[in-house]
């Protein structure tokens, strides 16, 4: 008994307490930090697109590229975003000095549905389909083409998308 309540203590410290403290490392404020892990991810969605039995992966990667572009763009901004996987509330964030992003607030809102279950099995749930699949990786190249420009090479993203059943659109 006083073994887990001395693990309980020192998980609610590292968990609870040293963020507060700053003994977490903190997150990069470089918005080319953010958009080289956004290019990551959506290099790894474009990747492996072709599989059938991956439309999870490909939806969780295609969310995540979007989410770190979106985050980078308020850095680029001098902004601190919220802390938050829900990329509406990123965007919105984002509409005084991106009135742009206003035209992807219902496709956002509908990405951040597909965060949950691309992520982690729920009982019941219906598997996520390869149509959705494609518009998951669809909706990354769109954000991408309009917020990606922090992206350092633009070759990388022409030569995934060149591979993607979509085909990215031009800008």
């Amino acid at each position: 008994m006083r073994n887990f309540n001395l693990l309980s203590i020192v998980v609610f410290i590292l968990f609870f307490i040293a963020p507060s403290l700053g003994l977490a490392s903190p997150d990069s404020k470089d918005p080319k930090d953010w958009y080289g892990r956004a290019q990551q991810d959506y290099l790894a969605a474009a990747k492996l697109i072709k599989e059938k039995e991956l439309t999870e992966v490909v939806c969780f990667h295609s969310h995540q590229a979007i989410e770190k572009i979106l985050k980078g763009k308020h850095y680029e901004l001098g902004k601190i975003p919220e802390r938050t996987h829900k990329t509406l509330v990123l965007a919105k964030g984002l509409q005084k000095n991106e009135p742009k992003v206003r035209h992807f607030f219902n496709a956002l809102a509908k990405m951040d549905q597909q965060y949950i279950p691309s992520r982690y099995p729920k009982k019941g749930a219906k598997p996520i389909t390869e149509k959705t699949k494609d518009w998951c990786f669809y909706l990354a190249e769109k954000v991408i083409w309009n917020f990606g420009d922090g992206f350092s090479d633009d070759s990388v993203v022409l030569r995934a998308a060149s591979k993607s059943p979509n085909k990215a659109k031009s800008r």
